[in-house]
């Protein structure tokens, strides 16, 4: 347990790793799944290392809050808006977490159009970002593109 405590007190005290860590934490985090996958790292082993995360995995950062499945599903929309947003906790010591979230190339957004389900910002954000309203947009008459919509 003691080499896996060396791997997470070093981004911890540097508030999360920075991007010169992230392809060594990255193969550290591979390392650890492979592990749980063959079975050779137990469920409380893997909870013991989740909870030296301290701060890191708590709901305010990024992964802590898609962990916590806030609706209880992993497809939770605010876990979806805060990856869209890029959302970066205001917490200095858990910012770099959030960086590490969004910069690591296996969580960058995929923009997807939902048109039955979703957040409904992405259609909006289409017509900003091809500055014309997309093909179809008729069948969308009550997206604006106002942040308050509800």
């Amino acid at each position: 347990m003691e080499n896996y405590k060396h791997h997470i007190q070093q981004p911890i005290q540097k508030g999360g790793p920075d991007e010169n860590d992230y392809s060594k934490f990255d193969a550290w985090v591979t390392q650890l799944h492979k592990l749980v996958s063959i079975g050779r790292m137990s469920s409380p082993e893997l909870t013991a290392i989740r909870s030296m995360f301290g701060a890191a995995l708590s709901a305010p950062a990024m992964q802590g809050f898609a962990l916590a499945k806030p609706h209880g599903y992993s497809d939770d929309y605010d876990v979806i808006d805060r990856i869209y947003q890029h959302y970066v906790s205001p917490n200095p010591h858990l910012a770099n977490w959030d960086h590490y979230h969004h910069r690591h190339a296996r969580r960058q957004p995929i923009r997807v159009l939902k048109i039955a389900i979703g957040l409904g910002r992405n259609i909006a954000d289409e017509r900003l970002f091809i500055g014309r309203e997309p093909q179809g947009a008729n069948l969308f008459p009550h997206v604006s593109n106002a942040r308050n919509d509800a």
